[in-house]
Parts: C-alpha cells; structure tokens; sequence
C-alpha cells in the first residue's frame, strides 16, 4: 500500500496524463461521492473525511471544484479496491495539520 503522500504524487501524475481541465460533470461528482461514501461513511463526519481527503489529494475541499479529469482518476482508482489507500490520504491530511489518528 502506498503512503499518503506517495498516494497524491501518483494520483496527480495521471491527472496530468489525461489534461482535461473541463469541470467535473454531475454524474462523476456523484460517483466519486458514493464511492467515497462507502469507504468513509455516510453522515455529517462522512461528509467532513470526503472533504479532508479531496483536499490532501488535489487542493479542493468540495468534489464540486474538480476537473473531468481528476473525477475519472478517482473514480478509477476508488473501483480498483481503494479502501485502504482512503485512509492514508485521510492520515496525511491530519499529520500535515499536527493531528494523529486514534485507533478505536
């Protein structure tokens, strides 16, 4: 499995590959939202993790702000069994902001 960072340099490097800076279409959001969604849960602390991850990923906090070209890297990526790569992004995100993750 790859570490968060190694995780976003790749993700990022096939986002390129494809140069489609068109905005994400209405049926990818949802599709990389549900796919998100079943990885991380649904809810309010759902919504928040998705958030936290699209941010450590690609700069935006809302699936809403993605390219076509960054949805079909996600959506890729969260179909080939992604789950826990999901939550390296997760922790990265906290550890860049001083937070550990807690084991429940």
């Amino acid at each position: 499995m790859r570490t968060g960072e190694e995780l976003r340099d790749h993700l990022r490097a096939a986002v390129q590959s494809i140069d489609d800076n068109d905005a994400i279409t209405d049926k990818q959001q949802g599709y990389v939202c549900g796919l998100l969604g079943k990885v991380l849960g649904g809810g309010e602390s759902g919504d928040v993790a998705r958030h936290q991850v699209l941010e450590f990923l690609f700069g935006v906090s809302s699936s809403k702000r993605l390219t076509k070209a960054q949805g079909s890297v996600l959506i890729e990526w969260l179909t080939d069994g992604a789950n826990g790569e999901v939550h390296e992004a997760l922790d990265a995100w906290g550890a860049e902001r001083g937070q550990l993750r807690m084991e429940l």
